[in-house]
């Protein structure tokens, strides 16, 4: 793994860390999902505490999908679980878990349930490994 790709790993599982941390801090989160195309992102928060999901929050995410032409394929995540996009990781099941129940454009709130807090630390537990496995 080359120099870049180490550090946005690297900064990738702060990221986590950091996301860990504050869906363990609240009981509640809540949401807004944009609705124009430009404006895609959820952005979501725990009390005063910001959670940072999405590829625009993504170290990995901002290295190849926005610098290579919207391709991943080059990502360790992607060259690991040979699926782009991060399906089949632990955030597939977290974006299911966060999804707007009322739709684009909407604010929303979700109830913290053990089971997001589980997929939370399953990402974090997913990317340290992946530094592991890169590492040698």
């Amino acid at each position: 793994m080359d120099k870049e790709t180490m550090k946005a790993l690297n900064a990738s599982i702060k990221k986590w860390e950091h996301n860990c941390e504050v869906i363990k801090s609240g009981k509640t989160i809540r949401g807004f999902k944009g609705r124009y195309e430009d404006d895609d992102e959820t952005r979501l928060r725990v009390g005063k505490s910001d959670l940072l999901i999405g590829p625009l929050d993504c170290p990995l995410c901002n290295l190849y999908i926005f610098y290579e032409n919207g391709d991943c394929s080059k990502c360790p995540i992607c060259n690991f679980t040979s699926f782009k996009y991060c399906k089949d990781t632990p955030f597939s099941e977290i974006t299911k878990l966060l999804e707007s129940p009322n739709g684009d454009g909407q604010f929303y709130t979700r109830t913290i349930t053990p089971r997001m807090i589980k997929a939370f630390e399953e990402e974090l537990a997913f990317l340290r490994r992946l530094k592991r496995v890169s590492h040698g």
